[in-house]
């Protein structure tokens, strides 16, 4: 089993990157880093767009795999991580317990946190989204609804999104993206009115557009603040 001196249970580093900063070498180059499985995934993509947000999201985890000082060049180092998928669809190495990573992308944007203990992460672009109310009423409890300027009460909201503070909707939206990719669930077992467990700690920030959100274990990370300062690939 693959073991890390660097990575240790405070262990938490977070990185992003943008698809049009790069061109279409860097694509094929980043690429040909990509393992066997990896490359199936790609190949079977038919928009290239989506070709290029794929291989930029795996490239992150190669990138904080090679920071921790894993060979990832060499297919015998994936062989022994064992990348898998938990019941409900959250990656794993079932190779390694002691590194834990999560990914996430959105529109021109790929993000990847990687830590010493349990994680999860999401990114989206602050951006008109429509029928936000009808969503947000569905997924958010009533103070975060009311974060956002929902207010349920009053009938002249379901015609006034314009009112919506989107990039507060997009911050919480993250926020319970991230907690339920920590959990290795889905969005719909947080729906309104649930809360955030106490044990664990989220941070949220933004950046060129964007807002993202990490989540790991509050015994692990006193302060995320440092932490999640993404490093831009």
């Amino acid at each position: 089993m693959i073991t890390t001196d660097i990575i240790t249970r405070d262990y938490l580093k977070v990185y992003i990157t943008f698809l049009a900063d790069h061109d279409e070498k860097w694509y094929e180059e980043k690429y040909a880093l990509l393992p066997d499985f990896r490359k199936r995934t790609v190949d079977d993509l038919k928009n290239p767009a989506v070709r290029q947000q794929s291989v930029a999201t795996f490239f992150l985890l190669i990138r904080a795999l090679s920071d921790i000082g894993l060979c990832i060049e060499d297919q015998a180092v994936w062989d022994e991580l064992k990348y898998s998928f938990e019941e409900r669809g959250k990656p794993y190495f079932k190779g390694c317990d002691g590194i834990h990573f999560s990914l996430s992308h959105t529109s021109g944007a790929a993000l990847c946190a990687i830590a010493g203990t349990r994680t999860g992460c999401d990114i989206e672009r602050i951006r008109h989204r429509n029928g936000i109310i009808r969503v947000a009423q569905r997924v958010f409890n009533e103070r975060e609804l009311e974060e956002c300027h929902i207010f349920p009460d009053d009938p002249s909201m379901s015609f006034r999104e314009d009112m919506v503070d989107h990039e507060k909707f997009f911050t919480i939206w993250t926020r319970k993206e991230a907690y339920v990719k920590y959990l290795g669930t889905g969005i719909s077992d947080i729906m309104s009115g649930d809360t955030v467990d106490e044990d664990v700690c989220i941070c949220s920030d933004k950046i060129r557009g964007c807002v993202y959100s990490i989540c790991t274990g509050r015994e692990s990370r006193k302060d995320l603040i440092s932490d999640t300062k993404a490093i831009i690939v």
